[in-house]
């Protein structure tokens, strides 16, 4: 009980206790103790004397008591810490509260400074919105005041309610605040959400329209697992690659870098796919492809209205120390057209990265490696494929060597045929160096290919790449070997074009035999340079594969149309290295450099599973403007129907019968002796002569 009433009274807290010092006329008294729980739990208004003083500071902000402003300032008394009801005046509660209610509805991060009367501690209160509070807030803030205050915190608290602001609220053993706008914006920075954030972030980069627009599309479909996982400022990258995607285009991308403190070798690769989720066990093959080696995996989707895209964070080990930015650039494309199929999966896509090549660079080596196993080449495509990886520098040379013999844009600072030799001068001493003798004889024969290609449309930006080769300059080629050959690869199809002489005739060929349809190719070769002696100086032949089929074999229609497709492929290959007869000069193929003359002679024909085709081979000899127009193939809609005219084995077989017939004979039982020029595996003679036993 205090004996005067002109007596002040003050309550400061220490670590466990509160004291209570009354200060007289005379003297200060102090009653130290611990608040009864009631204190904690009344009303403040309820409380003698600090009701009074609730009730004072309610009348001097001037706010009626029922309307909304005094029922807020009512709200803030009561919710305020208790022990700073109890510690602050009358003057100072005021200013308190009426700045506080100031900020009701204001979603702002605030900072109140509430210094004890007595002693070293200070209540600060933070107000930041509600919507950015979180559970690792509190600890962050306590982390901050103490920071800029310099002292140590205790008594966190925080008050989550109705209102758009929590408040938390804790007292640091300090001095006064040096600069309480600096602590605002720090726990401003550090309050803000994930999202806001990430948009501050977008706008920075890409300006306020752009970034708010980028935001307003990716922003909702932001899942929370990648918000634990990836900073804002790092995710501006995914969140543009989303956006684009979300919004329509494209339907695959990737993102390839590290951050700072990572570890030299680690690096992340980002796949986006709209609509298409995939597996790790998918991408970790196309990814080694790269020389890349995945060490985790972290899944994303982001879930639009119209789309969902997929985004799979790949950890990975990169050997090649430097990696500079084209090829940054060019692995990335080479990744992506992997995924889609526009270019091979095999081991060579490692010279991206190892080598400094380029797609088109790579695929020409690729092509090499191809023809190598068609021409009974004593090494398998895969270590041929080996030895070529272990030399990139190689490799390398390789390349440098056919760009500048072929690229029609080369401008070298001295005339093409010095550098050629420079090239190949500078080839031959990294040869030399060679200690395998199984490299050495792999990397030579695409060194002897090169220097016997005379043409190449690599450079016209054709999914198949050909080469015109003198195969008499291939000693490895078996025999016989024609005068010309063309090869043409691609990730749909590979064929070859065989011809004994400028002037030669001979059909194209749907093989089913991928491993070797040289083989079987130069094989009807012999035949037609026989047969065709008769008709033609020379013969030749040709013959396509299908590869990376999807049809159902089941359905002949897709098949077919499978096959013209590869047809179409192959048959443009052809041309693409082939001169054109315009009025009576010799045109050469655009972006083209030839070592050979003039060469405007190629016919093809029907064969086994061509035999409809042909219309198709004169609709594209009509789109090439070639020379032979319809006469480019035999057959078709103005030719010759083999079939209908029973110009087949068939038919010439029940000539035969008729013919022994009118001579008293019958083919079914009586022996025949005949003479002929054909293949037994193919012909049209060699498959008559199987449709009886008694022909000799």
């Amino acid at each position: 009980m205090i004996a005067r009433t002109d007596a002040v009274a003050t309550v400061h807290r220490n670590t466990r206790m509160t004291s209570i010092a009354v200060r007289t006329a005379h003297d200060e008294v102090r009653f130290v103790g611990l608040l009864g729980s009631a204190a904690y739990r009344q009303s403040v208004f309820a409380i003698p004397v600090i009701g009074a003083r609730a009730d004072e500071v309610v009348a001097r902000v001037g706010a009626a008591v029922e309307s909304h402003t005094g029922r807020a300032v009512r709200n803030v008394i009561e919710t305020l810490p208790r022990d700073v009801v109890f510690e602050v005046g009358v003057d100072d509660l005021t200013d308190l509260v009426g700045a506080i209610v100031g900020l009701q509805e204001r979603r702002i991060v605030r900072v109140f400074d509430v210094r004890e009367p007595v002693g070293p501690w200070t209540t600060v209160l933070s107000y930041v919105p509600q919507s950015r509070f979180t559970a690792a807030l509190p600890e962050l803030v306590a982390a901050l005041v103490s920071e800029h205050y310099g002292g140590e915190t205790r008594d966190l608290e925080t008050l989550v309610g109705a209102s758009s602001l929590a408040r938390i609220s804790l007292t640091v053993r300090a001095g006064r605040l040096e600069d309480a706008a600096q602590l605002i914006t720090s726990i401003d920075r550090a309050s803000r959400t994930w999202g806001e954030r990430a948009r501050e972030a977008l706008t920075e980069l890409h300006g306020e329209v752009e970034g708010n627009r980028v935001w307003s599309v990716v922003g909702p479909t932001v899942p929370a697992d990648y918000e634990a996982r990836v900073r804002p400022e790092a995710a501006v990258g995914d969140l543009v690659n989303v956006e684009a995607m979300l919004s329509g285009s494209p339907d695959i991308t990737t993102s390839f870098g590290r951050s700072i403190d990572a570890v030299d070798s680690e690096w992340r690769f980002r796949v986006f796919l709209r609509d298409r989720p995939t597996t790790i066990a998918e991408l970790v093959p196309v990814l080694e492809h790269l020389g890349l080696t995945p060490l985790d995996e972290q899944p994303s989707e982001f879930v639009g209205e119209g789309a969902t895209v997929y985004l799979d964070d790949v950890g990975v080990r990169v050997s090649t120390r430097t990696i500079t930015d084209e090829q940054h650039a060019e692995l990335q494309r080479t990744f992506v057209d992997l995924m889609t199929g526009a270019i091979e999966p095999d081991g060579l896509n490692r010279l991206v990265l190892s080598a400094g090549l380029g797609r088109r660079q790579i695929a020409v080596l690729r092509l090499y490696n191809r023809y190598l196993r068609q021409a009974s080449f004593p090494f398998s495509a895969n270590y041929v494929e080996q030895a070529i990886v272990r030399h990139p520098d190689i490799a390398r040379g390789l390349v440098e060597l056919f760009d500048t013999r072929f690229d029609p844009r080369w401008a070298g600072e001295t005339d093409r045929s010095a550098a050629v030799e420079r090239c190949r001068a500078e080839l031959g001493e990294l040869l030399d160096a060679v200690p395998s003798l199984d490299d050495d004889r792999i990397c030579r024969a695409f060194l002897t290919l090169i220097d016997a290609t005379d043409r190449t449309n690599a450079f016209r930006g054709r999914t198949e790449t050909s080469i015109k080769l003198r195969p008499h300059d291939v000693g490895f080629l078996p025999e016989p070997r024609p005068e010309f050959e063309i090869f043409v690869c691609s990730p749909f199809v590979e064929g070859v074009h065989l011809r004994g002489g400028r002037i030669a005739r001979g059909g194209l060929r749907w093989s089913d035999r991928p491993e070797d349809f040289r083989t079987e190719v130069l094989g009807l070769v012999k035949a037609q340079l026989v047969k065709n002696a008769v008709i033609v100086p020379t013969g030749a032949k040709g013959g396509f594969v299908i590869k990376a089929s999807t049809a159902d074999p089941a359905d002949r229609d897709a098949v077919r149309a499978e096959g013209i497709d590869r047809y179409r492929r192959f048959v443009r290959g052809l041309l693409d290295v082939t001169d054109n007869v315009v009025g009576d000069r010799i045109e050469h193929p655009p972006d083209v450099v030839l070592y050979d003359g003039d060469d405007p002679y190629l016919v093809v024909a029907a064969d086994k599973g061509t035999a409809t085709f042909s219309d198709i081979a004169n609709e594209i000899a009509a789109e090439y403007d070639f020379w032979l127009g319809d006469a480019f193939a035999s057959g078709g809609s103005h030719g010759y129907d083999h079939k209908a005219m029973g110009i087949t084995a068939r038919g010439a077989w029940e000539s035969v019968r008729r013919h022994a017939r009118v001579a008293g004979k019958d083919v079914d039982t009586d022996e025949l002796t005949v003479v002929g020029i054909g293949d037994m595996s193919g012909d049209v003679f060699g498959n008559g002569m199987l449709l009886s036993s008694r022909l000799k």
